[in-house]
């Protein structure tokens, strides 16, 4: 399976800076490599940089800049274009953080026996 995509493929569909989509581009492949979202186990395997060097730009990739998930779906629906057996799946979840509960609905394309959320 080919883990990269690149800077460039991710440029063509984010209007953002150069830095962050690389950030962004090394955060996927760790998070593919790693399979966690835990910030700290994919700062180890981000590059060569210090260990929190990369922790403080994966916690500033989130916390100092909206994410259009609008965007993200669109990039996502260009990146692996649906086929004709692939199915969706829509689902709810509830989420406790501090006291305060969270509810999601999550859209996601079911293909190959993996599910990818888009929305």
């Amino acid at each position: 399976m080919e883990d990269k995509i690149t800077i460039i493929e991710l440029q063509g569909y984010l209007p953002w800076h150069k830095a962050r989509i690389k950030c962004l581009d090394l955060l996927i492949i760790s998070l593919i490599r790693k399979r966690t979202v835990s910030y700290t186990k994919n700062a180890v395997s981000l590059n060569e940089k210090a260990i929190c060097s990369n922790l403080r730009q994966i916690q500033r990739l989130f916390a100092e800049f909206a994410i259009n998930f609008d965007l993200i779906a669109r990039l996502l629906m260009a990146i692996f274009p649906l086929k004709r057996h692939d199915e969706f799946s829509l689902d709810r979840t509830n989420w406790q953080f501090a006291g305060v509960n969270f509810n999601i609905l999550c859209l996601t394309i079911v293909a190959e026996g993996a599910g990818l959320p888009i929305l």
